[in-house]
């Protein structure tokens, strides 16, 4: 029964795919805005529900932009076979790394 589901979508995708030209990662591509779309309203609709409240709405804010990060963070991790990458040209074109050893 499972397998015919699985099956049955999977058909139902690969004729999506032929008709409108859309690929797999289009798919995935298009969650994102969608995600973030989502996420704008539940703000705003925490906005008003806690209005009176302090610092409720930046603790939501807040932590919404962790959830991101850790799915940010997992998703480089499943890319790269669950080793992290190393960073490091990234992080010496935005802070030279030999300007701080020099002045140590």
């Amino acid at each position: 029964m499972a397998s015919t589901a699985v099956t049955s979508t999977n058909g139902c995708f690969e004729t999506a795919s032929q008709i409108l030209g859309v690929e797999r990662g289009d798919l995935i591509a298009l969650g994102q805005p969608l995600g973030f779309g989502i996420s704008f309203m539940r703000i705003e609709h925490y906005v008003e529900k806690f209005k009176d409240e302090k610092n409720r709405i930046m603790t939501i804010t807040a932590a919404e932009c962790v959830a991101v990060g850790f799915l940010s963070l997992l998703w480089v991790l499943n890319d790269y076979h669950w080793e992290l990458p190393n960073f490091e040209y990234m992080v010496s074109t935005w802070f030279p790394l030999e300007s701080i050893k020099e002045e140590n």
